[in-house]
């Protein structure tokens, strides 16, 4: 179980990063590899969603297996910034999971169990004006739209299960933690 978070968020990391606190807390499984957003790499014509370790070293987030879920932050490339000093951009959550490592005494497919989890504490989040659920997105080819899904290799997705939370974020450009 990690929580890895951004250390000294600023502006809508700091939003993400305290969304990020709240959901694991409140969905509270415990192999749950969370990473804060990530960072679009692009290698010859393949690109790929990537954690800063440190030291100029990333970290491949893609579908991770050795975990029961695993998620990823990414930001979309525009900003909309109004006249208050306020911006909003889209904020993917990306949710892969093993749902009967999760659900062990679910019977059929529990994918709607897991979103919705999601959803519902999605929808408690006391500052959701901030951080608003907009969409979910299931299929490989929507939920990694932007990446090289090359790698990916799910011949049998039953236990399996991938989405995209698309949330509307509203943030203070120049708020640091």
């Amino acid at each position: 179980m990690a929580l890895i978070q951004k250390t000294n968020p600023v502006g809508v990391d700091v939003q993400i990063d305290e969304f990020q606190v709240y959901l694991y807390d409140a969905l509270g499984i415990s192999d749950w590899e969370m990473y804060p957003r990530a960072y679009f790499n692009t290698k010859g014509n393949s690109l790929t969603p990537e954690h800063y370790e440190g030291s100029e070293e990333y970290d491949n987030v893609m579908y991770d297996d050795t975990h029961d879920m695993s998620s990823f932050f990414i930001t979309d490339t525009t900003r909309d910034i109004a006249f208050d000093g306020l911006a909003t951009t889209q904020v993917s959550l990306i949710v892969q999971a093993d749902l009967p490592a999760l659900y062990p005494l679910i019977t059929h497919r529990a994918d709607e169990e897991l979103t919705n989890a999601i959803h519902q504490s999605s929808n408690r989040y006391i500052p959701k004006a901030w951080f608003k659920l907009e969409r979910v997105l299931y299929t490989i080819d929507e939920v990694y739209r932007e990446f090289d899904k090359s790698q990916i290799r799910l011949t049998d997705i039953s236990n399996r299960y991938v989405a995209r939370f698309e949330y509307n974020v509203r943030y203070a450009a120049n708020c640091i933690s």
